[in-house]
């Protein structure tokens, strides 16, 4: 009886451990399952994270790149400039930057006689005083010189000469003014101001023409301007250009006539603006001009 009751009681312990066995089995599994899929989830996270960062860091980067480029752009502009500004003269003939290219500007060259004022001419041309002039028996201008500048919206560069007509200089001093003539008019076209004084004619003007057809050539005429110097002694007596120009002696009408009545007239110790508008809208009026090097090599003897 006893052996019976000890099997009942051990069958009855089976069966009741089996069910928590099992129990705590599927609860196990139920845990690692958890486990298993917290990284999964984690790590899902992480890349609807990081997809949500990665926009937002593109608007950070633009902003960065566009203020860095523009300002350094900025001042290389200025400084190009005003690079060109401080170089728009220049007194030895070397290019202007402030003149982009050959065909905007034209060579003013000043011709004349010892004494008829073509360093004062050009001067009141430039308005300001850039080649010396002075009251003297002996020649004030040596050598030849350039100054570059925009006059009446046209880009000008205004050639001061020595007297080249003297028949006293020796033939290798006048030959070196004319090589230094032709250098600084290099390619531009060329007007030719022969300056001379109202009032005075001298001899050695009267064939001044046919010595300046020698040293440039025989269609310098085309590109001749005279201009008449001390244009206040006109004034003092009352007349105009037109009365002078018709009072004047026959070889200097000759000049003129040749030149195309192209005159005018200028009173170097007046600043008034008018009269060099008025020889820039002679020169505009010309015909085509031909560029220096292709006119006998701008001025040659």
């Amino acid at each position: 009886m006893e052996e019976v009751c000890s099997e009942v009681r051990k069958l009855t312990e089976d069966t009741n451990l089996k069910p928590n066995n099992k129990r705590n089995d599927e609860e196990n599994k139920a845990d690692r399952e958890t486990e298993n899929d917290r990284p999964q989830a984690s790590q899902t996270e992480t890349e609807e994270t990081e997809k949500l960062d990665s926009p937002q860091q593109q608007p950070d980067q633009q902003p960065e790149q566009q203020p860095d480029q523009q300002p350094d752009q900025q001042p290389d502009q200025q400084s190009e400039s005003e690079q060109s500004e401080s170089q728009t003269e220049t007194t030895d003939g070397r290019p202007s930057k402030a003149f982009k290219t050959e065909e905007e500007r034209v060579n003013l060259v000043l011709l004349g006689m010892t004494g008829t004022g073509k360093s004062a001419t050009g001067n009141t041309i430039l308005r300001n005083k850039h080649f010396t002039s002075r009251p003297s028996s002996n020649p004030v201008t040596t050598e030849c010189k350039a100054v570059e500048r925009e006059i009446c919206g046209t880009a000008v560069r205004v050639i001061d000469t020595p007297d080249i007509f003297d028949d006293e200089i020796s033939d290798e001093v006048r030959r070196e003014h004319v090589k230094r003539c032709k250098d600084l008019c290099q390619s531009e076209p060329c007007v030719y101001l022969l300056v001379m004084q109202v009032g005075r004619f001298t001899d050695g003007e009267r064939d001044i023409m046919t010595k300046l057809e020698r040293a440039v050539g025989r269609g310098v005429h085309k590109q001749t301007i005279i201009l008449f110097t001390c244009g206040e002694e006109l004034q003092r007596a009352e007349m105009t250009l037109e009365d002078f120009l018709d009072s004047c002696q026959p070889d200097l009408k000759r000049i003129i006539e040749k030149c195309n009545n192209r005159c005018v007239l200028f009173e170097n110790r007046d600043t008034d603006s008018d009269q060099v508008e008025t020889l820039m809208q002679t020169v505009r009026e010309m015909p085509p001009i031909t560029r220096g090097h292709d006119h006998s090599r701008c001025i040659l003897m």
